[in-house]
């Protein structure tokens, strides 16, 4: 695309930040001999639909809650089951070491 063209372009997107949504107009080219045989398109002009913007990417507290509340059910869920595994294991073993003095 011409250099003027592409200084349309005010803000381009990242984190934070909401690109400037653009129409290009062109040719596509499904195999260009110019760029070795890649798809592209050679833009010939380039409208700024609407300009970009900044994005609010604070976490929500509602999440923060969400997420403690997930990780105290997994605990109180996991941690039962943990120590009855531990008493099967001390047992099992105490089968073995009386089975081993017989």
């Amino acid at each position: 695309m011409p250099a003027e063209e592409a200084e349309k372009i005010g803000r381009l997107g990242r984190h934070g930040s909401m690109g400037d949504t653009v129409e290009v107009r062109g040719v596509f080219h499904a195999d260009c001999a110019e760029h070795g045989g890649d798809f592209d398109i050679h833009a010939s002009s380039l409208t700024v639909l609407q300009p970009g913007r900044e994005v609010d990417i604070s976490p929500d507290a509602e999440r923060y809650y969400a997420a403690a509340l997930s990780l105290l059910f997994l605990l109180l869920t996991l941690l039962p089951l943990a120590r009855r595994r531990t008493e099967e294991r001390r047992s099992a073993r105490a089968l073995l070491v009386e089975q081993e003095e017989k």
